[in-house]
């Protein structure tokens, strides 16, 4: 018959891991779980965004996107376009110096 006490068991487990151990592959399950979950969520939030890029130059206001370059007329202050007004002011300026007295004091 062979000797068998000298033979360590396979199943037996050598030690119990410690609880540094166990706590960092706890919470690296958890960390892993979370991203998982998070991961399509921000996705998701992201692409539906539409990010792009929005920049004005001179009169102009650009954005770039997926769908390409875009471009407009500023909206702000100063830059509105309204070609009436700015005729009917170019008028009453023509007017003004067509109405003011000739100046006489020159002699």
């Amino acid at each position: 018959m062979r000797e068998t006490d000298s033979l360590e068991p396979m199943w037996e487990a050598e030690e119990a891991p410690s609880l540094r151990a166990r706590l960092l592959v706890g919470g690296a399950t958890v960390a892993k779980t979370a991203l998982q979950w998070m991961v399509p969520q921000v996705f998701h939030y992201a692409s539906g965004q539409q990010p792009a890029l929005h920049f004005s130059w001179g009169p102009k206001e650009y954005r770039i996107g997926p769908e390409g370059l875009q471009s407009r007329r500023r909206s702000e202050r100063g830059w509105e376009d309204n070609p009436r007004s700015n005729y009917n002011d170019a008028v009453e300026k023509k007017q003004k110096r067509a109405n003011k007295p000739p100046n006489h004091d020159a002699d």
